[in-house]
């Protein structure tokens, strides 16, 4: 029986980036077939000095989205309306660093934004912790099982629990929010630190990945075999782990990995420039090629309930089968496309040079 004193994920189609706590890029319905937009909304433009920074949407269980853009959280009803809007901006900073949102099922939706951990819930932001908490790394907080929040920072991950903060690992630069497996336990790349490894939810280390580097710094994904992917840019690889930390196989290019489900499932990998399937022990099933949007993020394709694929791209969405064949696209000008969030079946939001889409067919 499922306590429910214990917040869990929000039962939406996509409450967080990454989609589920392993950041396997699925959404349990179907996406779109095509890519008419539905509705649009124009978002202000970025001052000058801020550059590329957080850029997405989830589905909050209240049902409505909740927008991360240029600094400014929203709240946008699934028919366009913008019902309210929070700056994330600290006054007299400059810049600012802060994540995707994370949708919980109490209703609260869980963020960071310079050094701060925030709970929203109704419109109502709340600080609940300060520190040197969170980054720019543009990826939503994680949930664990006993309900701690897990987030990254510039040179730390830590888990919030009950008022307290621990510190898991500390690394040379930004270190992404942890993807969390199904024994609790998180999957972290500390770069020029502990590099790709497992902790358990006190930090104490499960596994090292036995790799000739410690520079592993991109997402972590965990499929159904508790099989774990990471990228390294410096070293030019994606490196694929076993559930202790034995190297499979390696990536010939950083690339983001999100798992195709099942106990046989495969993986995508989506690098700057393409898209590849890949069996289970890395072969390479096909490629596509997909150019890359501006932006600092993780780019992550998505795998709906069919098998379909969509991945951004600079010129907004590319849709494909598990075949590979292209099915759909938009054909917007070049520029900078977000995170992308499956929002209801045959509907996805993402935002494209300051402009807010849902594409797919009306309901």
């Amino acid at each position: 029986m499922t306590n429910r004193s214990i917040p869990s994920l929000a039962a939406t189609p996509w409450p967080r980036s990454g989609g589920d706590r392993r950041n396997s890029g699925y959404f349990p319905c179907e996406g779109p077939d095509c890519c008419d937009v539905i509705w649009d909304v124009s978002l202000p433009d970025p001052p000058a000095d801020r550059g590329y920074l957080a850029s997405g949407a989830i589905v909050a269980a209240d049902g409505c989205l909740r927008v991360v853009h240029q600094a400014i959280l929203r709240s946008v009803s699934l028919n366009g309306r913008v019902l309210w809007r929070y700056s994330l901006r600290r006054r007299g900073s400059r810049g600012t660093g802060y994540s995707l949102p994370l949708a919980l099922d109490d209703g609260s939706v869980w963020l960071t934004a310079n050094g701060r951990l925030l709970s929203e819930r109704d419109g109502n932001v709340v600080v609940v912790a300060r520190g040197e908490l969170g980054d720019d790394s543009t990826v939503s907080l994680n949930v664990g099982y006993d309900g701690s929040i897990y987030f990254g920072g510039s040179t730390t991950a830590s888990r919030w629990r009950q008022g307290e903060i621990r510190h898991l690992d500390t690394a040379g630069y930004d270190l992404l929010s942890p993807a969390v497996y199904p024994d609790g336990s998180v999957g972290l790349a500390s770069y020029y630190g502990t590099g790709l490894c497992r902790r358990d939810s006190a930090g104490r280390l499960i596994f090292q990945a036995k790799t000739k580097s410690r520079e592993q710094d991109g997402l972590v994904t965990v499929n159904d075999r508790d099989e774990a992917a990471c990228h390294a840019l410096n070293d030019w690889n994606t490196v694929v782990v076993d559930s202790q930390g034995n190297v499979l196989w390696i990536f010939d290019r950083p690339a983001t990995f999100s798992c195709i489900p099942g106990p046989d499932g495969g993986w995508l990998a989506l690098s700057s420039r393409d898209l590849t399937s890949l069996s289970p022990s890395g072969e390479v099933l096909w490629t596509r090629e997909v150019q890359a949007g501006l932006g600092k993020r993780p780019r992550q394709a998505l795998i709906d309930s069919r098998g379909f694929i969509y991945a951004p791209s600079d010129r907004g969405l590319e849709v494909f089968d598990r075949q590979g064949s292209a099915v759909d696209h938009t054909d917007w000008p070049s520029g900078e496309t977000s995170a992308l969030c499956p929002v209801a079946p045959g509907q996805m939001a993402l935002i494209h040079e300051n402009r807010l889409c849902l594409v797919g067919k009306a309901r």
